[in-house]
């Protein structure tokens, strides 16, 4: 007995030890092909914020040969710390165009780059139906990147638009076939700037898991000015599409049908971004183009 109570302080100390620590740390060596020391710290500070979000703790930064070591003890939340340091988080929403409104530019790609397998586009007017222009099939997509990059396809579009990829596969059915593809989009660059809706029109985020609902998603909760910007979009693009992007991404596209009077607007389409998407997008994105050198386990 008297034995036990000897131990019983050590082990009670070992344990307040432990919680008071709580995990061991860890440690990701990050670089960035960005030279400016003024924006590097910009986003580091970021980062920080984006830890101390996630109840990150002892986070401490450091110079490590050519790039940054940054270490931290991490909460009880999981977290994919990888996404959540480099991803620059750059969300706003666009106007987009359909093919018909872009003749020339769809002769092009036509002519150009795309095959028989090629989908949406080889079918007359489909893609009145469908938000993105084209649903094209790997074996033709490199060609079709190029082609879209190239000086001959920005001559045609005449600043009218630029090409953005998906996220995320596109998918089509024929005869309950699924088929998959990378869909490309053409987005408007005429929005006025009264309309713009991004990362400053943000006052929060929230993660809406799947259940009860077909998909996760993030609610987007909106400043004055957002909800005020969100009403002219949906006003200006009455049986229109608009998209959500991610830096540069398209995320999701969806027709506005009819207005909702919210000062939210739902991001869907976020898949496993879903989960870090609120800790990022209620702040500036990263300037920098972050990579990671030793991957957290």
């Amino acid at each position: 007995m008297r034995k036990f109570l000897l131990v019983l302080p050590a082990a009670i100390a070992a344990y307040l030890a432990w919680t008071a620590l709580g995990p061991g740390k860890i440690q990701i060596l990050l670089r960035s092909d960005e030279q400016d020391r003024e924006t590097l710290g910009q986003d580091l500070d970021l980062m920080e914020q984006r830890l101390r979000a996630v109840g990150a703790r002892g986070i401490d930064r450091s110079r490590k040969g050519d790039g940054w070591r940054v270490s931290f003890r991490p909460g009880e939340r999981k977290v994919d710390w990888g996404r959540l340091l480099t991803t620059p988080g750059n969300f706003r929403v666009g106007e987009l165009l359909r093919g018909s409104e872009m003749p020339e530019a769809m002769a092009l790609l036509r002519r150009r780059s795309l095959g028989p397998a090629d989908l949406r586009g080889d079918v007359p007017a489909l893609d009145s139906l469908m938000a993105s222009v084209l649903l094209v099939s790997p074996e033709n997509a490199p060609g079709l990147r190029r082609t879209v990059g190239g000086e001959e396809f920005l001559r045609t579009i005449s600043g009218r638009a630029e090409a953005l990829w998906g996220m995320a596969p596109g998918e089509w059915r024929v005869n309950d076939t699924r088929l998959l593809g990378d869909d490309l989009y053409f987005v408007s660059t005429a929005t006025p700037s009264a309309m713009d809706l991004g990362n400053a029109q943000i006052e929060e985020a929230v993660h809406l898991p799947a259940e009860g609902r077909s998909k996760e998603m993030v609610e987007l909760r909106l400043t004055p000015e957002g909800r005020t910007a969100w009403e002219g979009i949906q006003e200006r693009n009455r049986r229109r599409f608009i998209a959500s992007i991610l830096d540069n991404r398209v995320v999701s596209a969806a027709m506005v049908v009819r207005n909702v009077p919210s000062g939210t607007y739902l991001l869907v389409g976020c898949g496993d971004l879903c989960g870090i998407l609120p800790d990022i997008l209620s702040r500036p994105p990263l300037q920098g183009a972050w990579r990671i050198e030793n991957p957290p386990r």
